[in-house]
């Protein structure tokens, strides 16, 4: 971690300002779209059309018509380099926050109180203004963005705002049949993408196989889970398990070792923002013939989840994901899901599993 005087002073303002000259370059970019976030809502404006297009494919399925009742709001802009002529107003966060850190190959900076964060990588710089809700970013072109930027556009920055209002991002699947949602934690290689694809594939609603929005209980003492992307990732051997994924596949640089697949363009009708959890599962690659379910504890469960959701992600309160980690495996029925060697079988052990869970 680095620690350096600032050349810049306020970060979110110079990048404000230099959004406003770009966006006065593109009369398309005064058309706003609005997405639901984790039962709040962000107002998101992009100068440059072939950069919103590109950055808001993952996100797609959260697009809204009206605000409804949302409490939390955040407003998204970002501006296209090469198609407005507008550059980034600084090269490195390093001039503007008082610290940096990698973030796998993107650094990470915030302030002294975290209260404005950054994220970097070789074609975009954006900050986050914790407490006025506003993420203002810059992009060298859109066709220079990596298959993470594509994939999960802004993740450590929404994550953090999700996370400041009750939000918790955990690292999960989850799948879902009328509204009626089975959380399916594990670290990788667990099995819980191949669960959540071959669900979405025998006719489940998808909100994601990697992490889901976690708010706490409802009044009525439920979880109100939230998607983020309707992305996935899938190393070669995973794209020969899944044959009709492998058409949509989005190449990256030779140093990505998976391939990017965004289900909006597998099938957006089975894209949900939202589900109701109704079990707790817990892949584990089994070797049986068959797959089968049986109940697990509820220190199991915590015990499963609770550590790559805690410690891979910036920004995010370790107490505040434990408390509602440990919170959903007391509250929702847990399982063991041991997956056989026959993919097509588990959409139907997940329906046995979920009629399971609400017969309790």
């Amino acid at each position: 971690m680095t620690e350096r005087p600032r050349a810049v002073a306020d970060p979110v303002r110079t990048m404000a300002e230099a959004f406003r000259t770009a966006a006065a370059s593109d009369s398309e970019s005064r058309l706003k779209s609005l997405y639901a976030l984790g039962g709040g809502h962000a107002e998101v404006r992009i100068a440059g059309r072939q950069l919103a297009e590109r950055i808001t494919r993952a996100f797609c399925h959260l697009e809204a018509s009206e605000r409804g009742a949302a409490l939390s709001s955040l407003t998204i802009h970002l501006w296209d380099n090469r198609e407005t002529g507008v550059p980034a107003p600084f090269q490195y966060l390093r001039d503007a926050f008082h610290r940096t850190w990698p973030f796998g190959r993107m650094v990470l900076a915030s302030s002294r109180d975290e209260s404005v964060i950054g994220l970097q990588s070789h074609e975009a710089a954006t900050v986050l203004d914790r407490r006025t809700g506003q993420i203002v970013g810059c992009v060298s072109a859109h066709d220079r963005l990596s298959l993470f930027e594509i994939g999960k556009p802004l993740q450590p920055l929404l994550f953090a705002w999700h996370s400041d209002h009750d939000v918790v991002p955990i690292h999960a699947g989850l799948v879902a049949r009328g509204g009626d949602g089975v959380l399916l934690g594990g670290a990788g290689g667990s099995g819980k993408s191949t669960t959540s694809l071959m669900c979405a594939h025998g006719g489940f609603d998808y909100l994601g196989d990697d992490y889901i929005g976690l708010p706490s209980a409802n009044g009525g003492g439920e979880f109100q889970a939230h998607s983020f992307y309707n992305s996935t990732w899938l190393t070669p051997e995973h794209l020969q398990r899944f044959p009709w994924l492998g058409p949509h596949r989005l190449e990256g640089t030779p140093e990505d070792d998976k391939k990017l697949v965004l289900l909006s363009d597998v099938f957006p009708d089975r894209l949900a923002r939202q589900a109701t959890v109704r079990a707790l599962a817990l892949p584990r690659v089994a070797g049986t013939p068959g797959t089968s379910f049986r109940r697990a504890s509820s220190a199991e469960a915590v015990l499963r989840l609770a550590p790559s959701s805690i410690l891979q992600l910036p920004f995010i309160s370790a107490p505040q994901a434990l408390e509602r980690v440990t919170e959903l495996a007391h509250r929702v029925p847990t399982y063991w899901l041991d997956l056989g060697r026959d993919l097509e079988e588990i959409p139907r052990r997940v329906d046995d599993l979920l009629a399971d869970a609400m017969s309790h």
